[in-house]
């Protein structure tokens, strides 16, 4: 995950968790072993919130100021063993818990929000044998979205739950790769091999499709700045109208470089962090897609890249590396 900026400081996740100064780089705090490869920066006002270390549903919460402990939770029931913290938002914490069952050869999980106050269970929703506990949830707008699938079947579901009840709402099968949606507008936006589909949020049909034309598909959307971008797999960059799907531009400028899933935008410049070392940071014009600069540390590690904004720099990440770049 891409360093996570609050205040004055930022945070990173990895072997060692900590804080820094953003203006100095100095680390503030420091934690060994408290996240894992898996973990996100699921934050919730002043508190992270990560699973705790010994794999019997236990979630912890640190104090992002400070590295501090301030919140534990065992979830209890059958939800006692591996747990990820999925999503949070200012109330509740979503996890996928697996649990534990009498029939050693089943691997059964769960769906369950938390009350960050109470610290209790508000629902859980246990999913069907055989179903992917690894997977790609999202929160907005008051609901709970997911891109989920059995794990011998390669055609996936759009699920959406009410984030306070648990209800269902609506299911549909949406695509064949676990892409993680993105939210904006009362809409879901999802790729995949096949279609970028905006789908509305009440009823789960598609407001509209766009066809990648040839290419092999979409990967992550995300909107920034009221404008969706998404990367093709063949490394084409997509600008989109949320409302409508219409083109603002397409950019072929990164060629047959590495691409990457995760962007940040400024006024000018739209920045996207590479899956590998080959990559690095890319810049490209935000007006129209063309191609600007490449920062790569010539560090040999195949760790992913990782981008924030914070001001008028970015922060960089690369394996064990920290680094920041102006944002121009």
């Amino acid at each position: 995950m891409p360093p996570r900026v609050f205040g004055d400081s930022f945070l990173v996740l990895g072997d060692t968790t900590a804080a820094y100064d953003l203006r100095t780089g100095k680390r503030k705090w420091a934690r060994k072993e408290i996240s894992g490869p898996a973990d996100t920066t699921t934050v919730s006002g002043n508190t992270l919130f990560l699973p705790g270390g010994d794999y019997d549903g236990t979630v912890v919460g640190y104090d992002i100021r400070t590295g501090k402990e301030t919140w534990r939770t065992r979830l209890g029931g059958k939800m006692t063993g591996e747990v990820r913290v999925a999503a949070v938002d200012d109330k509740r914490i979503y996890v996928v818990a697996v649990l534990t069952d009498d029939d050693i050869g089943k691997r059964l999980n769960a769906i369950a929000a938390v009350d960050i106050r109470t610290r209790e269970i508000l629902w859980q929703e246990q999913r069907d044998e055989g179903t992917q506990d690894d997977i790609a949830l999202t929160v907005g707008d008051g609901h709970l979205i997911y891109v989920h699938g059995a794990i011998d079947e390669d055609v996936k579901n759009l699920t959406v739950r009410d984030a306070l009840t648990g209800e269902q709402r609506w299911n549909r099968r949406i695509a064949d790769d676990e892409v993680q949606p993105a939210v904006f507008g009362g809409m879901v936006f999802v790729g995949g091999d096949g279609l970028l589909r905006a789908v509305d949020l009440k009823t789960g049909r598609d407001t509209w499709q766009l066809s990648p034309n040839g290419r092999r598909g979409f990967h992550r959307p995300t909107v920034l700045r009221g404008v969706l971008y998404v990367m093709d797999y063949d490394c084409g960059v997509w600008a989109l109208q949320p409302e409508s799907g219409k083109k603002i531009w397409m950019s072929e400028d990164l060629g047959s470089r590495e691409f990457g899933e995760w962007m940040v935008r400024t006024d000018d410049s739209l920045y996207i962090a590479s899956y590998f070392e080959q990559g690095g940071i890319y810049a490209l014009s935000a007006k129209d897609g063309s191609y600007r600069w490449n920062y790569n540390d010539g560090v040999e590690d195949d760790a992913e890249w990782q981008v924030t904004a914070a001001g008028n720099r970015l922060l960089v990440s690369h394996a064990d590396h920290l680094y920041t770049l102006p944002a121009v």
